[in-house]
């Protein structure tokens, strides 16, 4: 069963998610993901050998499905899902799409070599990275419509889950008129969508469809290297992307200015959402959990042990109840940082009131603790507000130009927790 606490407005449904630009939609997935306990999210991408079909034969168990999928993947949900996607300028887009094959042509050969693809949409991106965007678009027709084309529109239309990743050389997209008034017809029964050029308001108008409060900011976008802005174009080729796109533009402009229709429309969300019970709260908190505050990416894994980045903003708060007892510390367990400094940075809260902290290192990582001070916990009734807070931060893509990932990150934390410094003493590590 699908806990509404997190987005009350799934009303029990699962939320999925269809990626439409990829890197756009690597953000939407984290925003979400972030409400939620990873054993509640199904990432359908390439990873493995089993079909989009059977990866998503328990798809209603979770609470978020998503994937790059055709429409046509909703049938395969028991019940009719929350729909979302995200589409972006079709020009914009088949740019950013080029220089994605150009970069990544060698995974493409690892996954095809491994059968989770195509020779054919392997062959794809081992052309782009030979050639330039107008010799790929003119001397390969096929695969630039395949990937530089219409594919918004087809995503919607196409009946076949797993064709986009497994079809032959010969496949050809095929649209017409009454492929665009489908797409049109089906986008209009989302219950929520976005634009890439209006993020902002994008987020927005989805905090309040699935009645929670501000999801926050997104980790990253597109940031393919070396990308040349649409004025920087040839005239003539981007007379050959607005020639392959010309669908897809319909599909953009209806989706414009049903966007704004639905936005002005949607009630504003009242202040102090409730979403899940405040108390009583555990004392504790290991990431791998749905984790109870904001200001964090979502989890993930490092061996056994999941964790939580901070960020993208500089201040993370999670909420934990009182231990009881007396001489109260605090124990972060910390398996990351992005820069070694951060630690000796990072500025502790429990309740408005700044602690003093140590940190020492050990073989799993580093531990900070601070002593809390008796009146400063709440009561049992009550939870406590538990902030980090860093000056500043870092992106991985510049302190490794091979990197790409491009999110603000700060300290990775496994676990948060206030217990009785005897029990601290005796147990020289993190409860279990």
């Amino acid at each position: 069963m699908i806990s509404g606490a997190a987005f009350p407005g799934l009303q029990g449904r699962t939320l999925f998610f269809l990626h439409m630009p990829k890197a756009v939609g690597t953000s939407f997935r984290d925003l979400l993901a972030r409400r939620l306990s990873p054993e509640d999210v199904l990432s359908v991408g390439l990873e493995g050998t089993s079909s989009i079909t059977r990866k998503l034969a328990n798809a209603d168990r979770y609470a978020l499905v998503h994937g790059h999928l055709p429409y046509a993947a909703v049938q395969l949900f028991t019940r009719h899902p929350f729909l979302f996607t995200v589409l972006r300028d079709p020009v914009e887009r088949a740019i950013s799409a080029f220089h994605f094959m150009k970069q990544h042509w060698p995974h493409m050969e690892e996954l095809a070599a491994s059968g989770r693809i195509s020779r054919a949409r392997a062959a794809d991106y081992l052309k782009a990275r030979e050639m330039s965007l107008g010799d790929f678009i003119r001397n390969e027709p096929l695969a630039a419509a395949r990937h530089l084309g219409n594919v918004q529109v087809e995503l919607l239309t196409c009946a076949d889950v797993e064709k986009r990743h497994l079809y032959a050389d010969d496949y050809e997209i095929r649209l017409s008129p009454g492929d665009l008034d489908l797409a049109k017809e089906r986008l209009a029964g989302f219950d929520a969508f976005g634009l890439a050029e209006r993020l902002p308001e994008s987020i927005d108008y989805l905090s309040r469809a699935l009645k929670t409060r501000p999801l926050g900011d997104l980790a990253w976008c597109n940031k393919t290297r070396s990308r040349p802005a649409v004025s920087e174009i040839d005239d003539k080729v981007l007379a050959d992307l607005h020639r392959l796109t010309d669908y897809d533009s319909k599909l953009y402009a209806f989706a414009g200015d049903l966007f704004e229709q639905r936005r002005l429309s949607m009630p504003e969300m009242p202040a102090g959402i409730p979403e899940a019970p405040l108390c009583p709260r555990p004392a504790s908190f290991r990431a791998g959990a749905v984790l109870p505050g904001d200001g964090w990416y979502a989890a993930e894994k490092d061996g056994e042990r999941w964790f939580h980045w901070t960020g993208p903003g500089r201040e993370s708060w999670i909420e934990l109840g009182s231990p009881g007892g007396i001489d109260i510390v605090l124990r972060i367990e910390i398996v990351h940082t992005l820069q070694p400094e951060f630690l000796h940075e990072l500025e502790i809260c429990v309740n408005g009131v700044r602690l003093a902290v140590d940190v020492s290192r050990h073989s799993g990582g580093h531990t900070v603790s601070a002593r809390v001070p008796e009146n400063v916990l709440q009561d049992v009734s009550t939870p406590n507000r538990v902030v980090l807070r860093l000056p500043r931060f870092a992106r991985p893509c510049d302190l490794d130009p091979d990197n790409h990932d491009s999110r603000k990150l700060g300290i990775a934390v496994h676990q948060i927790e206030l217990m009785p410094a005897a029990a601290v003493a005796s147990n020289g590590s993190t409860s279990p």
